[in-house]
């Protein structure tokens, strides 16, 4: 005959895959959100930089 005990760690292990799952899962989406916020990042920032190549001004002093 079988105590409690030994029937809830039994269930337990069935279910304990389930903890390194949802750990897995939960870093992934931690990093995909990460990745795509850095890539967006990148992309303002090229664009900002093309921008500010673009509307480069040279001032030159002379004297009279």
């Amino acid at each position: 005959m079988m105590s409690g005990q030994q029937v809830s760690s039994a269930a337990s292990k069935d279910v304990a895959w389930i903890d390194g799952v949802a750990i897995f899962f939960a870093v992934l989406v931690v990093c995909l959100v990460t990745t795509i916020n850095d890539y967006q990042k990148e992309r303002q920032f090229q664009k900002l930089t093309e921008t500010a190549d673009a509307e480069k001004t040279v001032c030159t002093f002379a004297h009279l």
